[in-house]
């Protein structure tokens, strides 16, 4: 059965008034969709009991995005449905409203009250400082895909620079695997049964601001939240006779600095976050511990423009990921790691590219491998391989997951279906 965001379904049902980056060129309907099949391919056996041990995982996926505009571009109404179905772990089939929201732009102001979904950061490996959205977690292990946030958002521009101010309500809870699903760990965790720090559960207010410009070659973000933590401590508890763990969302507050400075083929990078648990910050369901920690990744990526004068870019990255927290805070792969990667861009017509990646823990050697490839196929497809490969070692969070590295191949057809 679809599991539906409640919250991103109630604010689909009230569409408000919100906030758009720009107006739109034209009034009227702009519809666009696409729909695509995975195939997971696991070869190593499960390591937990009631995991399925099946090779081929096979999954359909589909997003609509529709807009209508009016009033000369300043005023606008978006609807982003997506929904997965997945032929094994019911969990990871699933429905949301990624938006759902309608906005009015002014001269050097905007608002947005609806779902809707925001990035901040500018690393490679880790985005410290994005903290708005909660992670999509059975859609993919990179934390790239986002649940729609209901909230209301306020910009304003100018040649200051940027602030937005963020009120929300509606917590959306994380997206776990199911027990025979791959890539958890040893207990099921209890997804639907979570509980908060915060007295009005999933109701209580989170609030954020963000000021960002940029001052010739260096953008600059900073931001403050103070909310419900999107990242849960996982709380064991029983069900009838099963060991479960719960969720348990603290109550937070974080600042965050993020920068990204290029010159000539360099773009330096960087994220930092010190975070404090608020109201009882010594508390924690786990025991007593330090109630904040500090958190940073930093690096760059050099780019070889056409080093074979084949017609393709080559891209260097490395980052140093560091993060202080103790038990008694939700955990973490990037405690103290190294990454490296290659980018490859083909500028060819069909748009190919390709991104490796290595994040290798320097306290016990634990390491996580990925790449990335997809190419555009005709007008209308575009067709892509993924891999992912774990090996955790002593107490590192990668060892629950490490026979759970897979390859994936992946079809997305593109509609328009504006007349």
């Amino acid at each position: 059965m679809l599991k539906f965001g409640y919250a991103s379904l109630l604010v689909g049902a009230l569409v408000s008034i919100g906030a758009i980056s720009a107006p739109a060129k034209t009034d009227g309907f702009v519809v666009n969709a696409y729909l695509g099949g995975e195939i997971r391919v696991y070869p190593t056996d499960p390591a937990w009991a009631g995991q399925r041990d099946d090779i081929f995982w096979p999954s359909a996926f589909g997003q609509i995005d529709a807009t209508y505009t009016w009033d000369d571009g300043r005023q606008q109404i978006q609807v982003t449905p997506y929904g997965r179905y997945d032929v094994y772990d019911s969990r990871r089939t699933h429905a949301d409203l990624r938006e759902a929201n309608y906005s009015y732009r002014g001269d050097g102001w905007d608002i947005l009250i609806g779902a809707h979904t925001v990035f901040w950061g500018r690393a490679e490996s880790r985005h410290l400082v994005n903290v708005i959205n909660q992670v999509d977690l059975v859609e993919n292990f990179d934390s790239e895909n986002y649940l729609g946030q209901p909230m209301v958002n306020l910009n304003f521009t100018g040649e200051w620079g940027k602030l937005s101010l963020f009120g929300m309500t509606g917590f959306r809870n994380q997206t776990f695997a199911d027990n025979d699903g791959r890539l958890r760990g040893p207990i099921r965790v209890a997804a639907y049964n979570p509980a908060f720090e915060c007295s009005a559960d999933e109701w209580c207010w989170d609030f954020a601001a963000r000021y960002e410009n940029t001052f010739g070659p260096l953008d600059v973000g900073v931001s403050y939240f103070h909310g419900t933590n999107r990242e849960p401590l996982f709380v064991p508890t029983l069900s009838g006779l099963t060991p479960e763990l719960q969720p348990y969302y603290q109550t937070m507050d974080q600042i965050g600095v993020d920068a990204a400075y290029a010159i000539g083929d360099w773009i330096f990078k960087g994220e930092g976050i010190y975070r404090w648990n608020a109201g009882n910050p010594t508390f924690s369901p786990l025991g007593m511990g330090a109630d904040h920690f500090f958190a940073m990744v930093a690096g760059g990526e050099y780019t070889i423009r056409d080093p074979f004068q084949e017609g393709f870019d080559l891209g260097v990255l490395a980052e140093y990921n560091w993060d202080d927290r103790d038990f008694t805070q939700p955990g973490t792969i990037y405690t103290n790691g190294v990454f490296a990667g290659l980018r490859l861009t083909l500028n060819d017509d069909s748009d190919t590219h390709a991104l490796v990646g290595l994040y290798v823990d320097t306290r016990d050697g634990s390491s996580y491998v990925y790449l990335e490839s997809s190419r555009r196929v005709g007008d209308d497809w575009r067709v892509g391989v993924e891999a992912r490969m774990f090996n955790g070692n002593d107490s590192n969070l990668l060892q629950a997951i490490d026979h759970d590295s897979y390859v994936q191949l992946k079809a997305t057809k593109y509609f328009s279906l504006t007349d």
